[in-house]
């Protein structure tokens, strides 16, 4: 069995940019030993009934999640949220609709700060490596700035926060991987 699990997929339900069919993905999860996967389309949860049913079949742990934008200021930066139970998922499915009622911008659902953080129990947090909100920060302000902004991500998710690093040629990257590494560590955070 294999221990590398996708944690951030988008399925055919990502009109943006998704090409993975569910049955295709639990399939060659399954083929490839893998033991669980995520689907986690953006602002949506088109997938998951669909992708539940498929993979719990399979005998594969699903994962369910969404990417989203996250508002800062009048920018978008992408992150991650994973549901870790029924809480979760509950939580996730106000967090999108929000985005949809409330939070259009320019046809695009946007989600803010205050509907995460209230709106966390059940949920896990991937930051959206160096594209996220958090590396933007890092990048721009510096880490004090970020271990700052940190304070209450970390209240809001303990032990379900986690700091994203992606090795895909982004000019930037080694400058965001060597100063996430060091906020990481100052802040005893995965």
């Amino acid at each position: 069995m294999s221990e590398f699990v996708h944690l951030n997929v988008h399925s055919e339900y990502s009109i943006k940019d998704g090409l993975v069919r569910v049955k295709a993905l639990v399939k060659a999860t399954k083929d490839s030993s893998m033991w669980a996967v995520a689907v986690t389309d953006h602002s949506n949860l088109f997938a998951s009934v669909k992708f539940y049913r498929a993979a719990i079949d399979a005998g594969v742990k699903p994962i369910t999640g969404a990417s989203i934008n996250l508002q800062i200021g009048e920018d978008t930066a992408p992150m991650t949220l994973l549901c870790r139970n029924k809480q979760g998922y509950l939580n996730l499915l106000t967090i999108v609709s929000l985005s949809y009622t409330e939070g259009q911008r320019l046809g695009i659902p946007t989600v803010k700060k205050e509907w995460i953080l209230s709106h966390n129990e059940g949920l896990i947090l991937l930051s959206g490596a160096h594209e996220g909100p958090f590396a933007q920060l890092l990048l721009s302000q510096g880490p004090k700035a970020l271990a700052e902004e940190l304070k209450p991500w970390m209240q809001a998710f303990p032990q379900s926060l986690y700091l994203e690093l992606q090795r895909i040629g982004h000019h930037e990257e080694n400058t965001y991987i060597k100063q996430i590494i060091e906020v990481a560590k100052a802040n005893a955070l995965p």
